[in-house]
């Protein structure tokens, strides 16, 4: 049986980390080109990961998971590229707060201003 299964449905399945991955090896990427009106991210990163799949606005594409325990410990979502921004540095660095409450608790995008999904407030 494979270690690694690949899925398009969440189903409620719990998220958590790639036991074989370290630290410096959960990344995730973010992926766009000019003409685009969306981008792909890509996270082994379990607090991205569940924000991503929260979010009313990402469609995602792919789920990594572990055989054993059926454990979400991959995402592929694609998002709309007015999601993504670039701020100045916080003064906090959680990972975290990558993923905007915002963008998690589905508000109107007009009405909060632009949600933030990568990148530092």
């Amino acid at each position: 049986m494979p270690r690694l299964y690949y899925a398009t449905e969440y189903s409620n399945r719990k998220v958590g980390c790639d036991p074989s991955l370290t630290a410096e090896e959960r990344e995730t990427c973010i992926n766009f080109s000019e003409a685009g009106n969306s981008f792909t991210i890509n996270t082994h990163t379990p607090t991205i990961a569940r924000g991503l799949i929260r979010a009313p606005y990402a469609s995602v594409r792919e789920l990594e998971l572990l055989a054993e325990g059926d454990v979400v410990v991959g995402v592929t979502a694609e998002l709309p590229i007015g999601c993504l921004s670039i701020h100045t540095p916080r003064k906090k660095h959680y990972l975290s707060m990558i993923i905007s409450r915002v963008l998690v608790a589905g508000l109107h995008r007009e009405r909060v201003g632009e949600t933030q999904i990568a990148g530092v407030n």
